[in-house]
């Protein structure tokens, strides 16, 4: 495996990476309740970025409905003119900064990153840093699989994780300074938006390089906002058959002197539909996909490692898969950074709440957006789903305004980025989609072949109770998908209210059968384009993973690529 130039062991941000960096992660004080004024004198410790309610957190305890409070001392060591940035990756739900005492920044919402400079705030030495987290059982809050009853496993609904649950740390950068750099390209050619901060005349040098070829431009800007623009004789194209990336290097000068240095990298990757059929780089591309909820076990959310992230990407690949749909959680960076890096398409999702009012609606749309810039840079990113099986707009078939909330976030994903398929509501009740998405857990092959033929996908199936469109919405011509599907369960794992979808199997070879022919079933349907099987692994009481939460096969994984490879879309079934 041959990683990027800009690639750092555990660095958390992999598409704009700066050699000058600190991990906060580990020991830090922790309290229930709200103790900004005495956390220092707390007995108890967390280990970060484990979250309390896990065992490895060192707590393993629930938090109640209100306040937790994290404190740390930290040692500062700024040059002259340098700027310092505090980063975390995700903290539920409401957090707030105080730095030496002083209120530093505010930040809603769990599954984007927050950060702030505070450098005003700190000084050469010790500095102490308290953080203040509020996090609620509110069903209105964004919460993905989040459980919103203590002790109470709901079906799909898991142990909720508390306040900071993703990596902390700290970065230094030049006092005029890269926020971001998100590339778009079309063919050979790449434009950069780059976004800076600290400077009102600039200079910026951008190298492209792979292998032994590299490109540079360079201009001047009076402006925070910039672009740079090169082309790439006869470029690679990224695909899961060919992950080509080309690492990138952009300086920033002010008055001749260097200012700040990022390096990062991105792929040539094109995705479109054509009528009903999804193409990679002008190439039809039949999606073999599985769901990823991201659990680990006793940690929960939260990725025990970085090599956790690349272990879960290999063996996806090894399954002969080339995507995942990461269902509920907004993932690691780094876990994007392997999917990249490794060749697999990655679908981005929100994860949802149960219930709107106007302001929870507004909260709900800034964060969102926050999570489609964070994803945009990374070329395994092909698709967006804002909402999942109508989860918080329960009255979308019928209800105007609901479909004109629904309609208005998936304009604003599409204003944000165009570039990438947005899903209005995966599973069924669409509204304006770029793909019809269906789920649907039969497990009689031949009652799901015989229920979905075109029609009855299109406009309703005797097999789903929820219809695909909502009242005045219908089928448009575009990529036809089943999103979910599969979920099956052996007999031995269903105890203690653990379950699986429909009949469970009684061996491997039962199992081994299911499997084969409920996706042989969905690729022998001739306007399907793909597929989506649930799901990669067990999630606490949930038990229909192709792997345990130990992350063992419960088929050989060379028989499970067999299977995924053998249907008649698959590469084992082409002439």
């Amino acid at each position: 495996m041959q990683h990027t130039k800009s690639y750092i062991k555990d660095y958390p941000r992999p598409q704009l990476v700066r050699e000058k960096w600190q991990s906060l992660n580990g020991v830090w004080r922790f309290a229930f309740g709200d103790r900004i004024e005495n956390i220092f004198e707390s007995d108890r410790t967390v280990n970060v970025p484990f979250p309390p309610e896990y065992k490895p957190s060192g707590i393993g305890e629930l938090a109640d409905d209100g306040y937790v409070t994290y404190g740390r001392k930290i040692t500062v060591k700024k040059k002259a003119g340098e700027r310092v940035f505090l980063h975390f990756e995700g903290v539920d739900y409401i957090a707030e900064l105080f730095v030496n005492g002083k209120f530093a920044a505010k930040n809603i919402g769990a599954y984007s990153r927050f950060s702030a400079d505070i450098t005003e705030f700190v000084a050469d030495g010790e500095n102490s840093i308290v953080l203040r987290v509020f996090d609620s059982l509110n069903r209105a809050q964004v919460r993905g699989k989040q459980r919103w009853e203590n002790n109470n496993n709901a079906v799909c609904h898991y142990v909720q994780y508390t306040g900071i649950w993703k990596s902390v740390w700290l970065e230094y950068t030049g006092s005029a300074c890269v926020k971001s750099i998100v590339p778009q390209t079309k063919g050979n050619d790449v434009t950069f938006k780059i976004a800076t901060d600290g400077a009102d005349r600039y200079s910026l040098t951008l190298t492209v390089s792979r292998g032994k070829k590299s490109y540079v431009a360079t201009g001047e800007f009076d402006t925070p906002d910039a672009e740079l623009s090169l082309t790439v004789a006869d470029a690679e194209k990224w695909s899961p058959d060919h992950p080509a990336l080309y690492d990138v290097v952009l300086d920033v000068a002010v008055n001749g002197k260097s200012a700040d240095s990022v390096k990062s990298y991105f792929g040539f990757r094109d995705i479109a539909a054509d009528g009903n059929k999804i193409t990679v780089n002008g190439k039809p591309e039949y999606l073999r996909m599985i769901l990823d909820q991201g659990y680990f076990g006793e940690c929960g959310a939260t990725p025990p490692d970085e090599d956790a992230l690349r272990n879960d990407v290999e063996i996806m690949k090894a399954m002969g898969l080339n995507g995942a749909r990461k269902h509920q959680k907004t993932e690691d960076e780094r876990f994007l950074y392997y999917c990249d890096l490794l060749g697999l398409y990655l679908w981005c999702e929100m994860p949802s709440t149960y219930g709107f009012d106007l302001l929870d609606r507004k909260e709900f749309a800034d964060e969102w957006i926050r999570i489609v810039n964070a994803h945009r840079s990374h070329p395994c990113v092909i698709a967006y789903v804002p909402f999942n099986e109508s989860w918080g707009v329960d009255e979308i078939a019928g209800n105007k305004e609901i479909q004109a909330f629904v309609n208005d976030i998936v304009a604003l994903t599409k204003k944000t980025d165009g570039s990438r398929f947005v899903i209005s509501n995966d599973g069924w009740e669409h509204t304006n989609s770029d793909l019809l998405t269906i789920h649907q857990y039969e497990q009689d092959a031949e009652k799901f072949v015989r229920g979905y033929d075109f029609e009855k996908t299109v406009k309703e199936s005797e097999l789903c109770s929820r219809r695909p469109y909502c009242e005045g919405y219908g089928y448009g011509g575009q990529p036809i998908l089943f999103t979910e599907f599969g979920g099956c369960s052996f007999k031995r794992d269903e105890m203690n209210d653990a379950w699986g979808y429909g009949n469970s199997v009684a061996d491997e070879k039962e199992f081994a059968a299911r499997l084969k022919s409920l996706i042989h079933a969905v690729e022998e349907m001739p306007f399907c384009t793909g597929w989506c099987y649930t799901q990669l692994t067990d999630v606490q009481q949930e038990v229909n993973g192709l792997l345990g939460e130990d992350r063992k096969p419960k088929l050989p994984i060379s028989e499970i690529r067999k299977i995924v490879l053998g249907g008649k879309r698959g590469i084992l079934g082409r002439d």
